[in-house]
């Protein structure tokens, strides 16, 4: 009997190693895939792809920077602008209110 359960959890062990090393390079593979980074941006810390940094948009797969007009900041995220006050956002300038 003692052989008998010996031999099961080899065959069990064997079995795990055998998924292990299946599912393994998927995973290696998937960790090493060579993505271009365009200038202005970086890598994201989790999922795949990248970023433009603050002060830079997306447009055409390149990270462009953000024109500010007169009486305008970076918003908060740095991704966009926003109109000083007490001026409000008209297309792509700042008019006063």
């Amino acid at each position: 009997m003692n052989k008998m359960r010996r031999i099961i959890a080899i065959s069990l062990c064997s079995m795990l190693l055998t998924a292990l090393r299946a599912t393994a390079p998927g995973v290696v593979f998937a960790e090493s895939a060579s993505v271009r980074i365009p200038e202005n941006a970086t890598a994201k810390s989790y999922g795949g792809g990248w970023e433009c940094n603050q002060g830079y948009r997306e447009a055409d797969g390149a990270c462009v920077a953000i024109k500010v007009p007169e009486n305008a900041h970076l918003d908060y995220s740095g991704n966009d602008w926003e109109c000083n006050r007490p001026y409000r956002k008209r297309r792509d300038k700042c008019v006063r209110s």
